[in-house]
């Protein structure tokens, strides 16, 4: 429990908060459907990423920047965090997240905030009104044959039936939940890579690597899901609107997505050479032992010194 008597842990907690309602107050925003500029999947997909990027690059030496009640279940399993650590990380997050929501829910005019972009399977995503009606005033006769209106709200995937483009899509619940278990899985294998501190070469800047792989997965599951990635992402418009239909996928899918990233990375693909004693000390918050970390720093040095890349140039090994 010695966590709970250090300011670092309570300034980490409250990091947490923090970048969670910020994340999800940016990234809902960009999904909002403005008449005079509709949003669209790459924009969505930027703002996600770019937002993720600018926040563990600000926060992450505070807290890690999780942001992500998943990517936190994914760091337990990995023996990267302690059980309480981990509990007030999501409890935070969850806050943030719903503080994000509500912020927004109350600036944004109530006939442009909609659903606040709340996660569902089989996502419609606006189109560009324009655009789609200026093709069917040029094609098909009746009603549409007129200027374009940019105002009407009617024009969303749904009017694309008049010319048989079957632009949305009946994604079931398990489908759904498979889309997001391999968006996560993918997330949190980036996560861990970029920000080990084992690896040798220079593995660029995490925060980028992270953005980047948020923006990938939006890219794909805006179609399939609305793209949650993030159980705290899709709690909390479904909190301040209401709708919980089918909320369940984006909680099995992410965080089975995350323990399986965790897994594959931390015991499969590049374990830790840490004992069970160790892994155990971790998850139960004890607090660190000056002898373990003393002999750490040595071992890292004993490698350092043995390793071919320290040779002097000329040596041969």
């Amino acid at each position: 429990m010695w966590e709970l008597r250090s300011i670092a842990f309570s300034r980490a907690v409250f990091a947490e908060f923090l970048a969670t309602l910020l994340f999800v107050f940016f990234g809902l925003g960009s999904a909002l459907n403005w008449p005079q500029a509709l949003p669209s999947v790459l924009q969505i997909a930027m703002a996600f990423g770019l937002g993720i990027g600018t926040l563990v690059q600000a926060l992450g030496h505070v807290s890690g920047a999780h942001i992500n009640p998943a990517v936190t279940v994914a760091c337990l399993v990995g023996c990267h965090v302690s059980f309480l650590r981990a509990t007030f990380y999501v409890a935070a997050q969850l806050l943030g997240a719903v503080a994000g929501a509500a912020l927004l829910h109350e600036i944004t005019p109530a006939d442009i905030r909609g659903d606040l972009a709340v996660n569902a399977p089989g996502q419609q995503v606006p189109l560009l009104c324009l655009s789609l009606q200026y093709f069917l005033a040029s094609s098909i006769p009746g009603p549409l044959d007129k200027s374009p209106d940019v105002s009407d709200k009617s024009c969303t995937i749904s009017v694309a039936t008049r010319v048989s483009a079957q632009l949305s899509n009946s994604t079931t619940a398990g489908q759904a939940v498979t889309v997001e278990l391999f968006l996560t899985l993918q997330l949190v294998l980036c996560i861990f890579a970029s920000t080990d501190e084992r690896r040798g070469e220079n593995p660029g800047t995490p925060a980028l690597s992270i953005g980047f792989s948020v923006a990938l997965g939006h890219l794909l599951g805006i179609h399939y899901t609305g793209c949650s990635m993030n159980p705290a992402r899709s709690l909390a418009p479904a909190v301040v609107t209401g709708k919980f239909d089918d909320h369940w996928v984006f909680w099995i899918g992410p965080l089975v997505g995350a323990i399986l990233g965790s897994l594959l990375y931390n015991y499969v693909l590049f374990p830790p050479a840490k004992s069970l004693s160790e892994r155990l000390a971790v998850l139960k918050g004890l607090e660190p032992d000056t002898d373990w970390e003393e002999r750490e720093v040595r071992r890292r040095q004993s490698v350092e010194l043995h390793s071919p890349q320290s040779l002097p140039r000329g040596t041969k090994a």
